[in-house]
Parts: structure tokens; sequence; C-alpha cells
């Protein structure tokens, strides 16, 4: 199933609210708890699951519009250009709360953790930059591998880290474990979407 290009993009909107979305959890957090070592770990938790909501609209546009023809998913897969760049706002917020609590703590995050996660962000800019049609004309077949394998890296990544918390006992286990089952959810509709079309082909 193919969107057309909406007349009219919504992608600065929805990235303002990307950023506004993780700029008023991090308000938020402050005003509760205040940004000490505590605060600053609970502004990296919430911010991550902004992030995730954000993330997982850009993951499901595209399999719920093909699933359900319903309005909403596919509004959300016209614009799911603008929703992928609310995604990389609300998750550079997450960052910059990570780095803060970094810096100011005395914690510090694992190599491979932060490896992993560097390689993430760095998908992230580059699928920033590249969600604009002077770009992906520039890059042709190119730009689209370059999402296909960024936007399916960064769900390994969500939902890897997901379940590792999970099997460590991380804090509040009941969100994590709803996060974690919609993120494998996702993963089942695109597979059994392209089971179908694969069916179809051979039909």
């Amino acid at each position: 199933m193919t969107a057309r290009r909406p007349a009219h993009s919504l992608t600065v909107p929805l990235a303002l609210m990307g950023l506004a979305a993780g700029l008023v959890t991090v308000l938020g957090v402050d005003f509760v708890h205040g940004l000490d070592r505590h605060g600053l770990l609970l502004a990296t938790r919430y911010t991550a699951r902004v992030s995730f909501v954000f993330f997982m609209a850009v993951y499901l546009a595209r399999p719920l519009a093909e699933a359900t023809q319903a309005a909403l998913p596919i509004a959300m897969l016209r614009q799911r250009r603008g929703l992928g760049v609310s995604f990389a706002m609300a998750h550079s917020v997450h960052l910059a709360a990570l780095l803060a609590y970094f810096t100011l703590t005395t914690a510090k995050a694992p190599l491979v953790i932060a490896l992993i996660g560097g390689f993430g962000y760095v998908l992230l800019l580059l699928m920033a930059l590249t969600s604009n049609t002077p770009a992906q004309r520039a890059l042709g077949a190119r730009w689209k591998a370059l999402h296909t394998v960024g936007l399916h890296t960064l769900w390994t990544i969500f939902t890897l880290t997901l379940a590792l918390q999970l099997l460590n006992h991380a804090a509040d286990p009941a969100q994590r474990a709803v996060m974690l089952s919609v993120s494998l959810a996702g993963l089942g509709l695109r597979f059994s979407l392209a089971a179908r079309r694969l069916q179809a082909a051979a039909a």
C-alpha cells in the first residue's frame, strides 16, 4: 500500500510536538522531584517512554494502514516523515537527559551499552537529516535502505533494552512489559503482512 504525499505536510508542527513532549516531561520531573541524582534518573526513564510512543507511531504507521485501512493509520502513514522527525526531537531530549545524568552523577554506562546507544543515535541523526525531499532525491534508493535499516535497528535497541531491564528487575516492570509487548506485537504484525504479500505474489 502506498499513501500519497499529503497536500499539507505537518512535519514542522509534529517536530515541535516531539520536542515539546520531551521538554515538558523533564520539566514535570523537575517540578515533582527536582533534578538531583534521582530526578535525573527519572528524567531519563520518562523521556525514553515518550520517545517510545513516537517511535511506535512511526514503526506501526504503514502496517496498521495496510491491515486496517482505517482513517487514523492512513493519516499517520501520510505524515510518517513528520512523525519520524518528532521521534528524533523527543529522543534528542532523552539523550540530553542521559548526558546530564552521567555528567552530573558518578553513574557510568557500560561500554557496550554506550557503543550500541551511540550507534543508534548516529543512525537516528542520519535518518533525520535525510527526512526531506532534496536529500531523498540525492540518495535515490539508498535513502530507503538507510531508513529501513535504521528503523529496524532502533526497534532492536528499544526491544532488547526493555527485555534486559525486565530480566534485571528494573523499576516499573508492568509498564516495561506493556512496552515490550507492543514492540513485539508490532514486529509480529509486520511479519504477518509480509507473509500475506508473499502468498499473494506466489498465487
